[in-house]
């Protein structure tokens, strides 16, 4: 269906056609021109023609990308594909409110945010975002010592928080932030129950 990338607006299309034939590749109905060709492979075995279109222009959201081919003898074929921009971090989501462990010293628990754009697609790598927290929790999750605060990355659009396991039965918070968008979620540290039982005798 279609492809997401994180470029600065610019992508680089192959497109392989029979000899002979023309090509013509449109942006969302907008015609690339020719001069956008900058490297051109004709393989005789196959009877193909290859054209690299360079440095074409997309938007940021979604872009349908569409090619047509004109044949010798005006037979006239097309193909789409729909490829995806990212754009700026617009909204922070947690995967889960709550995120349960067990306090038993050895299971560490793992929170997840998701970071999206304006257009709800996963934003590029590497976006720092300042995470808030215990600091036994979170001090240790620093990707960025130059920047104030504990930091964290993306990585395929989202932030991954793996935390140290507790044998303490603890509740917390942690909150995610990223300029003035921000999101919190819970991680619950709980102890195994202990189950009582009476037992009693009477005399009647």
């Amino acid at each position: 269906e279609g492809t997401g990338c994180f470029s600065r607006g610019e992508i680089d299309g192959d497109v392989v056609s029979p000899l002979g034939s023309d090509v013509e590749l449109y942006v969302n109905n907008v015609p690339v021109g020719k001069e956008r060709i900058g490297l051109k492979r004709i393989d005789i075995a196959s009877g193909t023609f290859g054209s690299t279109f360079y440095g074409v222009k997309i938007e940021e959201g979604r872009n349908d990308i569409l090619v047509v081919c004109r044949e010798y003898g005006g037979k006239r074929s097309t193909c789409g594909r729909r490829v995806s921009l990212a754009g700026q971090p617009q909204v922070i989501t947690p995967e889960h409110e709550t995120v349960a462990a067990p306090a038993d010293g050895k299971t560490p628990p793992e929170l997840v945010f998701l970071v999206s754009d304006a257009n709800g697609l996963p934003v590029r790598d590497g976006v720092f975002v300042t995470v808030e927290g215990p600091a036994d929790l979170v001090g240790r999750l620093d990707v960025n010592p130059q920047q104030t605060g504990v930091q964290a990355a993306t990585a395929g659009g989202r932030v991954v928080l793996a935390l140290p396991p507790s044998r303490e039965s603890r509740r917390e918070p942690v909150r995610v932030s990223l300029g003035d968008i921000a999101a919190a979620c819970r991680v619950e540290f709980e102890s195994a129950l202990s189950r009582w039982f009476l037992f009693g005798y009477g005399e009647g």
